[in-house]
């Protein structure tokens, strides 16, 4: 079993109001921790993790694991139990997304597709392995021990993806040849540099439209495309999708048109 073969059992968001601990337990699935409030401070075999917000584990069935010490204030985080075999896990042990809207978003949307009847069953499946493979690419960019300078403008371009981000720019910012970059970043990410930005500004996208009621025009106006048309033939190319029609299918507040604007 791989990571994309991995099964979601249950999950959720919890919320806690002064001490809190999490219970000690040895389990036969394995379970994500991601922290959006507070601090959360938990140990997995001899090993000890102060998680906080931003900041995500991943803990392994068969491995003894709980809190070593109470969160004192309010402390905020989703956790979702699953099913898989952990040879990659080692991999994702503990990652941070500071203040990344993405996977924020993910860890919402599993959670509707958890508790919404209308979702199939594979919808919790599906959204999982998105959020285990962000745990994983989050992970190579924490190491990038051949390019260290990738993880660096990988966590720039994120922070930066809610407008348009050429290379060139990004070669100036560094003061380092494009090339080079470029093809750090393909050996490094397997993908090429304007892949790797095209990839976070479609999620930046993807996020306004899950999470928002604005009309695709402003979100064309806010992620920094000159005109709307620009916008659709940018999202439905890299998507499949029409914005319209992504926003339809992953969330069902928006059944019905937005302002007419359904392309």
């Amino acid at each position: 079993m791989s990571l994309f073969d991995a099964v979601f059992k249950r999950g959720d968001y919890r919320e806690f109001d002064g001490d809190w601990i999490h219970p000690t337990r040895e389990v036969d699935f394995n379970e994500i921790i991601y922290v959006v409030k507070g601090t959360v401070k938990i140990f997995e075999e001899d090993k000890r993790y102060e998680l906080h917000k931003g900041d995500c584990i991943v803990l392994q069935k068969g491995k003894r694991h709980g809190g070593y010490e109470f969160s004192g204030k309010t402390a905020g985080f989703y956790w979702f139990e699953f099913f898989s075999d952990t040879d990659f896990i080692d991999e994702i042990k503990n990652v941070s997304f500071g203040s990344s809207d993405s996977f924020l978003n993910l860890a919402r949307q599993l959670v509707q597709a958890n508790e919404n009847p209308a979702y199939p069953r594979e919808a919790a499946d599906c959204y999982l392995r998105l959020i285990l493979n962000e745990i994983l690419l989050a992970a190579k960019r924490g190491k990038n021990t051949s390019y260290p300078v990738c993880g660096i403008i990988a966590e720039w371009i994120r922070k930066n993806s809610s407008r348009k981000i050429e290379v060139d720019e990004i070669s100036k910012v560094f003061g380092y040849n494009k090339d080079y970059i470029s093809r750090s970043f393909k050996r490094n990410f397997d993908m090429s540099l304007k892949e790797y930005i095209d990839t976070e500004r479609l999620k930046f996208i993807k996020g306004l439209l899950i999470t928002t009621s604005y009309p695709l025009k402003q979100i064309s106006c806010l992620t920094g495309f000159g005109n709307y048309k620009s916008f659709l033939k940018f999202f439905s190319y890299h998507s499949d999708l029409t914005p319209y029609e992504y926003r339809k299918k992953t969330n069902s507040a928006f059944e019905s048109n937005i302002d007419g604007e359904n392309e």
